[in-house]
């Protein structure tokens, strides 16, 4: 849904085994979303299945969003990643997750403004390839595999174009012809993924690294431009945390006016949404709730069945609804728990074998603190989800709201942490 790939020069120095970048994972989860609304879709045209367009479009805004803040691109091709193109990110995610959330809500709208994004997106893209010097035309002239990513791109692009067109005006084709669309659509998105695991593996570190940015340089950054403009260095576990909090704040507000019958809100799409950006950080960052594990294949495939799951539940209502909050309840205890140990066992160690005196910057002091706040939370969440009824809704408004703090002041510190500053 954007220039996916610059050129990248073969090397001779193979790096084999090299684990799938957070590029290659992106795309692995659009095309699975795809594969299985195109599957669905052929029992909910027939009316075997119930069809929640609110949530499969919103959750698709918040994939998209995700897709913009951690790698700098959107659906009209590639843009420097400058905090206007982040808050633009935000407010998309915002608008995914309060359609996600209420069922019904701008409908029309969101499908309307998802189908301008891939339809026009699709265009821009399939120009961009067409006539770009450095692209097409010169991997077609080189090794195999860049004619194999010119084809996919190519391929992906005028799908691209289809489906949105579809989106836009559903009545021009038959359902039928819809369902295998999303479906071939998806398949694009795998054959890409191959594509460009294969372009890595062919480069060394250093040029994949060179290709991809220059060094980020905080005083020269702060020169000669309005900060909206400038580039920003965010790493993804900070871009991933800002999200969860971000939604998790939106999911408290929203529940205020829910528990107060002024509309409807959905704790399926809820689980679904939430789930999703769980896998997804497991895919991004390699962090499970049982640890911290490689990026590899087996966890990819494990984080793709979490995600295939939260999708089925945003699109299909109660399909999964037993299942959905036994999965959210089971990753949150696990995980605060798990967290909570790897933090006081070392504290615990170093009472009985006191170590040399140490001073920990006032930073990481905050992130302990935080980290063992949030862990406290998740457990309380994960308890109230698999017992419902047995913590009164205030209590569980207020706390949801209270991690979404937690997690955005826990991305602030991780930027201090890691992003150097002028």
């Amino acid at each position: 849904m954007s220039n996916k790939q610059q050129e990248q020069t073969p090397s001779p120095a193979r790096s084999k085994g090299s684990e799938p970048t957070l590029e290659v994972v992106i795309l692995l989860v659009f095309g699975v979303f795809l594969f299985i609304l195109g599957l669905l879709w052929f029992k909910i045209q027939s009316g075997e299945l119930p069809y929640n367009s609110n949530g499969t479009y919103g959750l698709l805004l918040v994939i998209f969003s995700l897709e913009i803040i951690t790698l700098g691109r959107s659906p009209f091709g590639d843009f420097r990643r400058s905090w206007t193109l982040i808050i633009l990110g935000a407010c998309m995610a915002v608008l995914g997750t309060v359609a996600c959330l209420i069922p019904g809500l701008m409908e029309g709208f969101i499908r309307e403004l998802v189908g301008i994004f891939i339809f026009a997106g699709g265009i821009v893209s399939f120009l961009q390839l067409a006539v770009g010097k450095d692209q097409a035309r010169t991997w077609i002239r080189t090794s195999s595999i860049h004619k194999h990513l010119a084809l996919a791109l190519g391929l992906l692009y005028f799908i691209e174009v289809l489906v949105g067109l579809v989106t836009l005006l559903p009545s021009i084709t038959t359902n039928t012809l819809t369902a295998v669309l999303y479906i071939i659509f998806g398949i694009s998105f795998f054959y890409l993924a191959w594509c460009l695991q294969k372009v890595t593996r062919l480069n060394s570190p250093e040029e994949i690294t060179a290709s991809s940015s220059e060094p980020y340089d905080a005083k020269t950054n702060k020169k000669g431009s309005f900060f909206l403009f400038r580039d920003t260095h965010i790493p993804t576990v900070v871009a991933l945390n800002f999200m969860f909090g971000l939604i998790l704040i939106l999911v408290a507000i929203l529940l205020i006016p829910a528990n107060m019958s002024i509309f409807t809100f959905s704790f399926e799409n809820m689980r679904g949404l939430l789930l999703v950006i769980l896998a997804l950080q497991m895919l991004a960052l390699g962090s499970t709730p049982v640890g911290e594990f490689k990026r590899s294949w087996l966890l990819i495939l494990i984080g793709l069945a979490f995600i295939s799951m939260g999708i089925i539940s945003c699109i299909v209502p109660r399909l999964l609804a037993g299942v959905m909050v036994l999965l959210l309840a089971i990753w949150n205890i696990v995980w605060g728990s798990v967290g909570l140990v790897k933090i006081f066992l070392p504290i615990l160690d170093g009472i009985r074998h006191p170590p040399a005196a140490a001073h920990l910057p006032p930073l990481i002091k905050k992130m302990i603190v935080t980290q063992i706040i949030v862990f406290i939370g998740c457990i309380i969440f994960g308890i109230s989800v698999l017992l419902p009824g047995y913590i009164p809704d205030l209590i569980q408004l207020g706390m949801v709201f209270i991690l979404g703090i937690l997690f955005i002041r826990l991305a602030h510190v991780f930027q201090n942490l890691m992003v150097p500053k002028a």
